[in-house]
């Protein structure tokens, strides 16, 4: 079968991660607007992306990815980026 190919499984799997992403980002509070799994689903097309780039055998993509994938989810754990971005900044 023609989807069997890399190129066809990876369109496979970008459109099982659209299904997927869709169902993770939701409305939390209706009243108040607020909406939750952004970044699940972020996270989610990230690893897929890392899959489909080891799976090429593009290895030093893959581990260049997961270490920036990384930085950036702990990233918000930082102080700096805490009184700079976060709670602590005032609102327009």
């Amino acid at each position: 079968m023609k989807w069997q190919t890399k190129p066809g499984l990876s369109l496979i799997l970008f459109l099982e991660l659209v299904f997927l992403g869709a169902g993770i980002i939701f409305f939390r509070d209706s009243s108040k607007n607020t909406i939750s799994g952004l970044t699940t689903a972020a996270t989610i097309w990230a690893s897929a992306g890392v899959g489909i780039a080891i799976g090429y055998g593009m290895y030093l993509i893959g581990i260049t990815s997961t270490l920036l994938i990384i930085l950036l989810l702990v990233s918000h754990h930082f102080p700096f980026f805490k009184t700079k971005y976060g709670k602590g900044r005032n609102k327009m």
